[in-house]
């Protein structure tokens, strides 16, 4: 039985700044069945996990499995059958959702060629076999996440500080 508890925020050292960010991140409790060696540190992203796992699960193969080079997975296109199955686990209402979930963690749509029916997404560190790098799949969305937040951010302050000069001019 594996038991997780949800933890809202976790401190992240981005070039000598603590930041306190919500990750959405579960701690694995239960070293008897091996969660220990397959997540080291006892901590891993939700969505990271829960895809890794559908992913190779071999009865969802018909919806959601390995790409041929195992760097990656396949996915049925057709958002009828594969609701059940992805859509609501992952609390998406629409197919389009769910691709925007993708990307947001890191995932890179593959270019297919046009009515294949599949849709394919890879991650360099989303591999099968090495559940142990998706902890670095998590961490390096989560700085590209807040590297986008931070030069928004200067953008606002910059367009900010012209406003005020122009007031003053």
């Amino acid at each position: 039985m594996r038991v997780f508890f949800r933890v809202d925020e976790i401190i992240l050292n981005f070039g000598g700044l603590l930041d306190i960010i919500d990750l959405g991140i579960l701690r694995v409790e239960n070293e008897e069945e091996g969660m220990a060696e397959k997540y080291p540190n006892g901590v891993m992203g939700s969505f990271y996990v829960d895809i890794y796992e559908l992913v190779e699960d071999p009865s969802s193969d018909p919806i959601i499995s390995w790409n041929k080079g195992n760097n990656g997975f396949v996915m049925c296109s057709q958002e009828e059958r594969i609701r059940s199955k992805i859509l609501m686990p992952f609390y998406c209402g629409k197919l389009c959702e769910f691709l925007s979930e993708l990307s947001y963690y890191g995932f890179r749509r593959v270019k297919k060629k046009a009515g294949s029916g599949k849709l394919e997404f890879r991650n360099e560190d989303f591999v099968r076999g090495q559940p142990k790098r998706l902890k670095d799949m998590m961490l390096k969305a989560s700085r590209k996440r807040k590297a986008k937040f931070r030069a928004q951010q200067a953008t606002k302050d910059a367009v900010d500080r012209l406003q005020l000069q122009s007031l003053h001019v």
